[in-house]
């Protein structure tokens, strides 16, 4: 449990980065570029301290690791693409909901695929936490132009494409082998940094030194999400896994929106109440 806690923490980081970077970064493809360098750098560091290697690996799984990994990785500056779409398109408020709501996707699979049989209590967590998330997206305040011309296909595009990158941390946690853990993750990474390149070339992108120091402060909490989720796998049930750490980054971004002199509505209280409850349920 100590792994997902921290990885809510490190994702909780993630966001008040991100919310200093909507003023600060001018050239976004920069700042998540250097974001990618610094998490292949980090997985470079593991790799020569032997915290991981491909030494003792057969084919088979380093076949698995770097095709999944690069699957996924591709996936990730996706996300990034579609949630600024849909926020142009939906509003803050939906694309949050959608967002946050792609943990059914690897929670569903767990249970489905994977036979993992969570108790009475958990079952009831796992519809508060979705329910609680759904309270606390549409609470959020919209500018009045935002949310009136909602694509719901592109809002369910981006939950999937959530739900997908996460379940792809499912599969590797029940058919990869804690030797190449940070195979994987190198990549994950490397194929996110290609996307950017890539990305960097066709819309002309400049870099600039602010936004790329932002990209690196934004990559040692990235890497360490994912490598903390995966850790949290190996002794945590899936089902329990992602629900409390999509809930739980909630509360945490809720606690930091204190700092910035946020105050929470009504609706807010119900939902972070909802989150509470569902957490003790998910852990019974």
């Amino acid at each position: 449990m100590l792994y997902l806690i921290l990885a809510i923490a490190c994702s909780a980081v993630i966001s008040v980065i991100i919310r200093i970077s909507k003023k600060e970064v001018q050239y976004p493809v920069t700042m998540y570029g250097a974001n990618y360098v610094t998490c292949e750098i980090l997985g470079l560091i593991f790799l020569l301290t032997g915290s991981g290697t491909i030494s003792g690996l057969s084919g088979g799984e380093i076949r698995f690791a770097m095709l999944l990994g690069f699957f996924v990785g591709l996936l990730y500056p996706v996300g990034f693409i579609l949630m600024r779409v849909n926020i142009i398109n939906s509003g803050m408020a939906l694309t949050s909901v959608f967002s946050k709501l792609g943990v059914i996707v690897p929670t569903l699979l767990s249970i489905v695929l994977f036979h993992e049989n969570p108790s009475a209590a958990c079952y009831v967590g796992i519809a508060i936490a979705v329910a609680a998330i759904i309270v606390m997206g549409l609470s959020q305040k919209e500018p009045h132009e935002a949310g009136k011309h909602s694509n719901y296909f592109w809002l369910v595009i981006h939950l999937l494409c959530g739900g997908i990158t996460e379940t792809a941390n499912k599969l590797f946690d029940e058919f990869g082998t804690t030797e190449s853990k940070t195979l994987f993750l190198l990549m994950i990474f490397g194929a996110a940094l290609l996307f950017c390149v890539v990305w960097m070339i066709i819309s002309k992108g400049k870099i600039r030194a602010k936004d790329a120091a932002l990209g690196v402060a934004l990559g040692i909490p990235n890497y360490f999400t994912s490598r903390l989720i995966l850790g949290a796998l190996e002794t945590v049930p899936a089902v329990v896994v992602f629900p409390v750490f999509s809930v739980g980054t909630i509360v945490a971004i809720t606690l930091i929106g204190f700092f910035y002199k946020e105050k929470l509505n009504r609706t807010q209280v119900i939902g972070i109440a909802m989150i509470l409850l569902a957490l003790v349920l998910l852990n019974l």
